[in-house]
């Protein structure tokens, strides 16, 4: 374990500099947002630093000098002479924290209810309608203004969490929850002259939120270059403040040091929110790695939301796309829309898609998995949600299927298939574009193998192939009324999409030639054959 103080799971700014933890300073970029728009927004996936970033800013604002002593912000600040460090009253609310499943809106009210009375209670102002929450606001920003001579703060931290938990309770588009939200952050545009700053942040932009059409003048910081790695740590970062904990980690793990990074690389970094800004490691996965000297899944395992995989089984999404790419217009990921049957946007917002380029053709964002943390875990997670899905309650482990390979136990192999497919829903195969090779692609994928899904050849496309240490695999996939499993051997053979391996005189390996006829009556595999291409 690290000896130095890593901020794990600390999201107050103050008790991280009090606490004298490691702190990335990202406070020129906190300049920078506090001195520029008066209304701001942000988007970034859960648990990736918007929490720390609004501690950050309430403590500017609230003038706590002490807390920024080292920091690229004091000399900034400064720098303004007689008017650097101004206190202004702070109205910070957080909604990440309501018990959104019993009642919505009474949490809803509660989290507003403890925010604004300390500062009622401070300059003495009258409550004359404990519910009428957007009136109180306002009531209480003018009051604030005049009284303290200065403009307020509203920080607004996870202003769409009550909508993602009644989603995730199986409530569907949470309406009530929706319109009360409206109507409270309407009052932001009423109170434009009471207010110094303003920022909201959430996981996603809902577009029937509202927000953005009454606020025009929120200027949204998502997709802003200048404010890519505001959450988040840089490559630079990650060297420059982790170093001792990068050659801890590289110790425990038997690595060199550049072996380290590549291995923190690829698995948590990649995220990059606007296709032209810097690339930026997931914070939450990074600290917790560096902190245990463990390599996991630390960002995926703390917590994926069923109603994600169910809006893609339920818009049927291509799921060997993912590993491609898929290239989506900036408009169409930029605003989500409940029950709209594209899940690629909400899994761009929600972290489990990044941008990976941009399409010289269309200009649009061209979406994949940021690292394999991610690709992994959803994958793993897409094959749970098969296995509890399942009429018969029969899992699947991709490692007993590698190990089945490994060993050359191909009945084995397959009778762990066909009970696996045989116990699958018929309403999810019917949402699902090819899903017989989808699941083969999943399962496969997951072990980090070197998996080809419909791999070229200079012939045609096969449709899997697996390479494990001394044997491959070419699979081809036919469904009854379509050919046998003889079929699908003689097409392996007369594509030759063998003859890359064949051909290669460095190639050792066994190459086994597999086809795989799957019976649409009976929703599994019907039979199988399989020769060794000598």
């Amino acid at each position: 374990m690290t000896t130095r103080k890593m901020p794990l799971g600390e999201q107050d700014f103050g008790e991280l500099r009090k606490g004298n933890m490691l702190y990335v300073d990202k406070t020129q970029l906190i300049y920078r947002l506090a001195n520029g728009a008066k209304f701001n927004f942000l988007s970034r996936p859960r648990r990736f630093g918007k929490s720390l970033m609004i501690s950050t800013l309430k403590e500017y604002f609230q003038g706590n000098k002490a807390l920024f002593k080292g920091l690229a912000i004091n000399e900034l600040e400064d720098a303004k002479g007689e008017t650097a460090w101004q206190k202004h009253e702070v109205f910070h609310f957080d909604f990440s924290g309501g018990n959104y499943k019993r009642d919505a809106i009474n949490a809803l009210h509660n989290r507003i209810r403890v925010s604004l009375e300390p500062i009622e209670a401070k300059y003495n102002i009258p409550v004359n309608s404990n519910h009428d929450y957007p009136a109180r606001f306002l009531n209480a920003l003018k009051v604030v203004s005049e009284k303290s001579g200065n403009n307020a703060v509203v920080l607004i931290d996870e202003y769409d969490a009550p909508l993602f938990r009644n989603i995730e309770i199986g409530k569907g588009e949470p309406e009530t929850a929706r319109e009360e939200l409206k109507g409270f952050y309407s009052i932001l545009k009423t109170a434009t002259p009471y207010i110094r700053f303003a920022i909201l942040t959430g996981v996603t932009r809902f577009s029937q939120m509202s927000v953005f059409s009454g606020l025009n003048q929120l200027n949204d910081l998502s997709f802003d270059k200048n404010y890519s790695a505001i959450c988040g740590i840089t490559q630079q970062e990650l060297e420059n403040y982790f170093a001792p904990e990068i050659k801890l980690l590289g110790d425990n793990n038997g690595l060199t040091y550049d072996e380290t990074l590549a291995e923190l690389k690829e698995k948590y970094d990649g995220y990059d929110f606007t296709g032209l800004g810097v690339k930026v490691y997931n914070p939450f996965s990074t600290i917790n790695v560096l902190a245990n000297s463990e390599f996991e899944n630390y960002w995926f395992h703390s917590g994926t939301p069923t109603f994600l995989i169910d809006e893609i089984t339920r818009t049927g999404l291509s799921i060997p796309r993912l590993d491609k790419g898929i290239t989506k217009g900036r408009d169409e990921i930029m605003n989500y829309r409940l029950g709209k049957n594209d899940a690629v946007a909400l899994l761009f917002q929600t972290g489990y898609l990044t941008v990976s380029g941009i399409s010289k053709v269309s200009d649009g964002f061209i979406l994949s998995f940021p690292n394999s943390e991610v690709k992994y875990g959803f994958y793993g997670a897409l094959v749970d949600y098969f296995s509890d899905h399942s009429n018969t309650g029969t899992g699947i482990s991709a490692t007993e299927l590698i190990e089945d390979l490994a060993t050359e136990d191909l009945d084995t192999f397959f009778d762990r298939l066909t009970a696996f497919y045989s116990g699958i829903p018929n309403e999810l195969y019917r949402q699902y574009e090819e899903h017989y090779h989808i699941i083969f692609h999943v399962l496969f994928t997951l072990m980090g193998q070197i998996v080809k899904s419909e791999a070229s050849t200079s012939f045609g496309r096969s449709d899997l192939v697996i390479e494990l240490p001394e044997q491959v695999y070419i699979f081809e996939f036919k469904t009854d009324g379509n050919g046998t499993a003889d079929d699908a051997l003689a097409q392996i053979d007369e594509k030759g999409y063998a003859t890359k391996y064949k051909s290669n005189p460095s190639e050792t390996r066994k190459i086994y030639c597999v086809g795989v006829v799957f019976d649409n009556e009976k929703k599994t595999i019907g039979e199988w054959k399989s020769v060794v291409n000598e």
